[in-house]
């Protein structure tokens, strides 16, 4: 046999699945009252041994944005194995987004925080959310959908949105201005924004959308005023889209 042949025909290694830990029933109560709630699916959670301490952030999370946002269409939570260090992401179906979360680092509140956390002190994520990883993660999560439901409108015009309001408070411009200076005033004050919002320190308007309504939806008043600009585009743009008050 050739060795060629040979490598082929050994077998190849199989990624590991996370293991499959019976739910306690009253976190799979919580699971099904937040199912209820918001007439939702649930998918993979009787199986995923997840706390009930971190099923009440979820649903924490989803009784927070939906009640403020009612035309979000959420289709479901499945828990599964997405691998890797990620902790959820988001899918499609026909009509609504769905929440997806890896199987094993669901089951680690431990685990969870320790990647939030990390993501934050690299200013990757929004400030603010290593106080409630989990539930900011599902905050972020909607954030996607929502910038979805805002359509391409909302993503074209985002970096516009951003120079008029920086425009608007840096004062007049006067002949002693650059074009230099003003792209770097704009540039730092644009950076107040977490960095998913940057890829090469080139702007990304669906990311941006989403990390800028993660951070109002967390921190408020606190938030940066780059995110209060894109989270008041990417909410009414999806307001209007829906159709819904």
């Amino acid at each position: 046999m050739s060795r060629r042949a040979a490598k082929a025909r050994r077998p190849r290694p199989v990624p590991a699945r996370a293991q499959q830990v019976q739910t306690d029933e009253a976190a799979m109560e919580a699971a099904r009252a937040l199912a209820a709630r918001h007439g939702l699916r649930i998918v993979g959670f009787e199986t995923a041994g997840i706390a009930e301490s971190t099923v009440h952030e979820i649903a924490a999370a989803i009784d927070d944005i939906l009640g403020k946002y009612p035309f979000l269409a959420l289709g479901g939570i499945e828990i599964t194995e997405l691998g890797g260090d990620a902790v959820s992401c988001v899918k499609w179906d026909r009509t609504a987004g769905w929440i997806l979360l890896d199987r094993a680092v669901v089951a680690s509140p431990t685990r969870i925080a320790e990647i939030v956390s990390a993501a934050t002190r690299s200013g990757a994520s929004v400030p603010g959310a290593e106080e409630r990883p989990m539930y900011s993660v599902i905050v972020n999560d909607l954030g996607r959908i929502m910038a979805a439901a805002a359509g391409p409108a909302a993503r074209q015009r985002a970096q516009m949105s951003l120079i008029t309001e920086y425009r608007r408070i840096s004062g007049p411009w006067d002949r002693t201005d650059t074009l230099a200076q003003i792209v770097a005033g704009y540039r730092k004050w644009r950076g107040q924004l977490s960095g998913r919002c940057f890829s090469r320190n080139q702007f990304q308007a669906a990311a941006a959308l989403a990390e800028a309504f993660t951070e109002v939806e967390l921190c408020d008043d606190g938030a940066c005023g780059p995110a209060k600009v894109l989270h008041h585009l990417v909410v009414e743009n999806a307001r209007g889209l829906l159709g819904t008050t």
